[in-house]
């Protein structure tokens, strides 16, 4: 299933950081509230999700599983940025708080239910060294510490100077993990 986001009236759009992050909640309520219900029920299929993006899908995508691992439990994220800090501005509140995963999983306790359902999953997060992905690069090397430092297994990649931000490399990635993961199931 494939989900559009709304974006540009959410993360990319340049003013009120409550407005846009109210929005970005109702956008997670509609996938989890009716996208996957409608989904499940068609398909007569209770499973656990997998979830995967590019870019600031990627975000979104680690921010899912994340956020909601009794829905999700396999994570492919491809160039994300995990410390959201710099879209928000000066603003801060508990939505832009909870849809920063470097924030909210440096201060979950070991012992919080999650962790638990963390370790049922699985997360591979890939990043580029080349151009357009020096943000990504420094988002994923502090996101692997705290992932390393709660115990939660993942699969940090970094590609080479080579492997840049954009379609043509995320292709590559996708077939190469997506191999790996069913490979395993």
């Amino acid at each position: 299933i494939t989900c559009d986001t709304i974006d540009t009236e959410t993360w990319s759009y340049p003013y009120n950081t409550k407005v846009r992050m109210l929005k970005h909640e109702l956008w997670f309520e509609y996938i989890l509230s009716e996208l996957i219900p409608s989904v499940q029920k068609k398909m007569d299929n209770q499973d656990k999700w997998m979830v995967t993006g590019a870019s600031l899908g990627a975000t979104h995508a680690a921010n899912l599983i994340f956020r909601f691992p009794e829905q999700f439990d396999t994570l492919l994220a491809l160039s994300g940025i995990y410390d959201t800090e710099l879209f928000y501005g000066d603003y801060h509140d508990e939505n832009t708080y909870h849809n920063n995963p470097c924030a909210y999983l440096k201060n979950m306790p070991l012992d919080h239910p999650y962790m638990e359902l963390y370790k049922q999953s699985k997360f591979i997060l890939c990043v580029g060294q080349g151009n357009w992905e020096q943000e990504c690069v420094e988002s994923l090397k502090q996101f692997s510490s705290i992932l390393y430092d709660k115990q939660i297994d993942a699969w940090c990649d970094f590609w080479g100077y080579d492997v840049y931000h954009d379609w043509p490399w995320w292709k590559v990635q996708l077939q190469y993990f997506m191999e790996q993961i069913f490979k395993e199931s």
